[in-house]
């Protein structure tokens, strides 16, 4: 690792081994489906790793999400970005957009501050989850809009609920950055970690994932909550469904990526010796 040093513009790159996904490719057929449908979210690829001349294992690369990300995905990388934190201990540290006062102090344990690290100013995020909980009925309906890109949003929250991806805001209030864009003063939802799409996380609160209801979201998340609650928002939700089962969220769609994936990547998973998978499991 050298400090400052880039590859093809990125610093760094994620690897992933595949827990939970047998299939090795759930996370690039999500991300891809999020690029496609205009939603923010890291690329991905594949790549068989060799330590010191030896295979190590088959992973699917994952890049960071980070001011390389915002300079070519948003456009803008001034503005604070904000990763939820990786609480495993329910609401006490979770990273739900719950409003706890207007102290920095209270926040630091459920989000980590990506950028602008020196100035270290949460303001700007506090204020966000100040109007998310206590603003009227009226005042989120109309007034959403001009804190966060709201259709992308919108888009965002509808393929969670399509690919069963509860291990994020929806369920588990982890694995999504939020990142307040200096150009147009709102907030941007970005995707992160899409393991557990396809339905395996959260069987204990939904036992059949395919059957997950349009409105699903877990206790003590304002956000979605109060956009469900909202008729005209919610209206508005179910078109985002819409849109994305008529144009991605569909066999036409997604079977020949699928298949073109798995021709792809199949000869590099059975050579990967290391996996946590069966060959027959693939």
């Amino acid at each position: 690792y050298v400090s400052g040093q880039n590859y093809d513009g990125l610093k760094k790159l994620n690897f992933s081994n595949g827990f939970k996904d047998p299939t090795l490719m759930r996370e690039k057929i999500f991300f891809d489906l999020c690029q496609d449908a205009g939603v923010p979210a890291p690329r991905a690829n594949f790549a068989s790793i060799y330590f010191n001349g030896e295979l190590w294992g088959f992973y699917t690369v994952v890049e960071q999400i980070d001011d390389q990300f915002l300079d070519w995905r948003i456009l803008d990388d001034d503005g604070n970005l904000f990763k939820a934190g990786d609480n495993f201990q329910g609401n006490s540290g979770a990273a739900n957009l719950v409003y706890y006062g207007d102290s920095q102090t209270a926040y630091e344990d459920r989000y980590e501050l990506k950028t602008n690290e020196t100035e270290n100013d949460w303001t700007d995020l506090i204020e966000f989850i100040d109007f998310i909980n206590n603003a009227s009925n009226s005042e989120f309906e109309s007034e959403l809009e001009n804190y966060i890109e709201l259709q992308e949003y919108l888009r965002s929250a509808a393929i969670n609920n399509l690919f069963s991806n509860l291990d994020t805001y929806t369920l588990s209030a982890r694995n999504y950055y939020v990142y307040h864009n200096q150009t147009t003063n709102k907030w941007e939802w970005i995707k992160w970690d899409g393991n557990e799409t396809f339905g395996t996380y959260g069987g204990q609160a939904v036992p059949d994932m395919t059957t997950l209801p349009i409105n699903f979201v877990g206790n003590n998340r304002p956000l979605l909550e109060n956009l469900i609650n909202s008729q005209a928002l919610y209206d508005q939700y179910k078109s985002e469904l819409c849109y994305l089962l008529e144009n991605y969220f569909n066999a036409s769609y997604m079977n020949p990526k699928i298949d073109a994936i798995k021709d792809l990547i199949q000869p590099s998973v059975y050579a990967d010796l290391n996996k946590m998978y069966s060959d027959a499991n693939f």
